[in-house]
């Protein structure tokens, strides 16, 4: 049976209809289990998350109510997780209307590494998701195709732009957008999990992507050359 996507709803296989309250429960479980993950890859890396931490973690006594929820082990339990958090950061991406595109680029790339260093655990995992076999391998092939998509979402926008000016846009402009994705969280990863960093270096280091977002997009601010 094909898995969901991670782009996709997340929510459990169609299962028989129950009472409201057994619905409930099982709702609250599952979320158990979720938040669960989250706190231990905020401990560990991915490769270190297993059935039976995540359970212990949650506080149920079985692996089959885990495998209940989660039939696909610990990816399809990461698959969950990233599609239950994705929404925050998509969120930040989506253009408003009127919106300058450099304000437009700044506003959504500081919101992007706001909502990443907000969620640091789950979207460290993101990059390290072949750590885990054929079936992490697949759903970072998923996970690649949500990026892609939000470098289309902001990419679009600063073409408009690049449209209103009368000025070329970079022809390799998505695959800039969402190198720029990846990287971001590569640089932030590293920041983040040195225990010296300072919330002075975060700031920093924050505005410096955003500067090399913009830069890379072609839409620097320009300065007209004096008179005379």
């Amino acid at each position: 049976m094909p898995r969901p996507p991670v782009g996709a709803d997340s929510a459990s296989p169609a299962q028989p209809e129950r009472a409201p309250h057994v619905h409930r429960r099982l709702e609250r479980t599952r979320a158990r289990l979720v938040a669960a993950a989250e706190e231990l890859l905020g401990e560990a890396p991915v490769a270190r998350l297993t059935v039976t931490a995540v359970t212990d973690r949650a506080g149920l006594r079985s692996r089959k109510t885990f495998y209940s929820h989660f039939p696909d082990g610990v990816c399809g339990l990461l698959r969950a997780l990233i599609a239950a958090r994705r929404e925050e950061m998509r969120e930040v991406i989506r253009p408003a209307p009127g919106e300058p595109a450099e304000d437009y680029l700044r506003r959504s790339a500081m919101g992007v590494l706001d909502t990443w260093r907000g969620r640091a655990p789950v979207w460290r995992a993101t990059l390290h998701l072949d750590q885990l076999g054929p079936q992490g391998a697949a759903l970072e092939r998923e996970w690649s195709a949500v990026l892609r998509s939000w470098a289309e979402v902001m990419s679009a926008r600063v073409r408009e732009a690049h449209t209103e000016r009368g000025t070329p846009a970079p022809a390799n402009l998505e695959a800039r957008v969402g190198a720029w994705l990846t990287g971001a969280g590569f640089v932030l990863s590293r920041l983040l999990s040195s225990p010296e960093h300072t919330p002075a270096e975060e700031a920093a280091t924050a505005a410096a992507l955003v500067d090399t977002l913009v830069a890379a997009c072609g839409l620097e601010h320009t300065t007209a050359a004096p008179a005379g």
